[in-house]
């Protein structure tokens, strides 16, 4: 319980931090070197980094979305009350925060074991001589030492994200403040814990979203594969029906009454409309979650046969919708390959990268699972990047048919609907046919 000493002692170290937070978010700093520390003891021995578009050693995304999401584990009043989304209509919960950070970075340590594994079997490496050349593995110094790097080189775009952090502690010091009233068991040591981890916590988050950021936003600038203008369009096989809203489920007679009376009752969106731009709520295609016992399938035959790197997912802010829980959750994407000694090699490399995966992948023929991903309804950014995590160029498996799939959504299952708002795909182009 808190005593008189106590609270001053507290609200002084409040004070302290303000400030500094305040000069954080105003002017260049160093990276803490308790951020250094926590995310050293974390980190494994070897990580496999990837090699950027000039051949420099850059740290992949996957890595930075579970860094980010393990901070946030600990981060007992960095996200604010019960009030953007994280409740469906129904009163249910949509998240538990610390279950799910675990899992994500546990799930990143397992696949990059896998892919240690993938570039020191040198039956592999033959088969794949151009893994080695784009993957790089590299000790724990050498990560400590790119991402000290990266602060330097993005200390204007970390300064722009740790401004949120006056946002978290003006939330932080309200949940203090109520600890005191209430003297709640436990609560100083609480309240200590948070003072001390407030800084080093924020710059790991700011730099994890700055680099993401430009990652996302140098991927916006790449050729949009899922565009209709590049020659894509839904593959229907493999595609999920629409959801049929109740209010869009009305009998043939009132049906052309309505259309008679010029008040016509709308029809579901199509499923292209996940490829083409959108401005507000419902601009987006719905399928049920559990379609096909796989949750929604979006099956789409590109214009351009490429080595697809990149998937960027849209969606509506949780204070903006409806039904929040309606938001895609665990994703993952699968890519065809029509000759099949390279699909077996592929799919075996697939299977060991994503053995941790509960969920069956989608069993289509010829199809293998690239990526897997979860989008983040509690981030800032609705527009969201992700990198596919085998290297399709490096493996030589180019394709023109790609299947993007939510496994679940935000609802924790009670919203049996799942909606997309948009999906992009950018990758490097290996042929064109038919296109100008």
């Amino acid at each position: 319980m808190f005593s008189p000493t106590d609270v001053q002692s507290i609200n002084r170290r409040l004070n302290d931090l303000e400030y500094k937070v305040s000069r954080l978010s105003s002017r260049s700093s160093d990276l803490d070197p308790k951020a250094l520390n926590t995310i050293q003891d974390m980190l494994p021995d070897l990580l496999v980094v990837k090699k950027d578009r000039y051949g420099n050693s850059v740290i992949p995304d996957d890595f930075w979305y579970a860094l980010r999401d393990k901070i946030r584990e600990g981060d007992v009043f960095s996200h604010a009350p019960v009030d953007v989304g994280k409740v469906s209509s129904d009163g249910h919960r949509i998240k538990d925060l610390e279950k799910e950070t675990q899992r994500l970075w546990d799930k990143y340590l397992k696949s990059n074991r896998a892919q240690l594994g993938e570039l020191g079997n040198e039956d592999i490496v033959r088969q794949f001589p151009h893994l080695l050349e784009q993957n790089h593995i590299i000790p724990k110094t050498e990560v400590l030492q790119l991402i000290r790097q990266s602060w330097e080189d993005n200390k204007s775009e970390v300064r722009s994200e740790m401004s949120e952090m006056k946002r978290k502690l003006t939330h932080a010091t309200q949940q203090i403040t109520k600890l005191q009233h209430d003297f709640k068991d436990e609560s100083k040591a609480i309240a200590y814990e948070v003072l001390k981890k407030f800084i080093p916590s924020g710059q790991i988050d700011a730099l994890a979203a700055a680099n993401l950021k430009s990652n996302l936003n140098y991927g916006l600038t790449r050729l949009n594969h899922f565009s209709k203008g590049t020659g894509a369009v839904i593959d229907p096989e493999y595609t999920s029906p629409q959801y049929v809203f109740p209010s869009m489920n009305v009998w043939f007679p009132k049906r052309t009454m309505r259309w008679l009376i010029g008040n016509s009752i709308p029809v579901p969106n199509s499923p292209d409309t996940a490829l083409m731009k959108w401005e507000e709520h419902g601009d987006c295609w719905c399928s049920p979650s559990n379609a096909g016992g796989f949750g929604p399938s979006l099956a789409v035959i590109m214009g351009s046969s490429i080595y697809p790197d990149q998937i960027v997912v849209e969606h509506i802010m949780p204070t903006a919708s409806l039904e929040p829980g309606a938001a895609p959750k665990d994703m993952e994407i699968l890519a065809w390959i029509p000759d099949p000694e390279l699909f077996r090699a592929v799919s075996k490399m697939s299977d060991n990268i994503f053995n941790d995966d509960t969920v069956e992948p989608l069993r289509a023929d010829g199809f293998v699972r690239i990526a897997t991903f979860t989008y983040d309804i509690d981030a800032q950014e609705n527009i969201q990047g992700f990198q596919t995590q085998l290297d399709m160029k490096a493996l030589g498996a180019h394709t023109n048919k790609i299947i993007v799939r939510s496994k679940n959504n935000w609802s924790d299952g009670h919203v049996d609907y799942t909606c997309l708002y948009r999906v992009r795909v950018h990758g490097d182009v290996v042929a064109s046919p038919g296109l100008f």
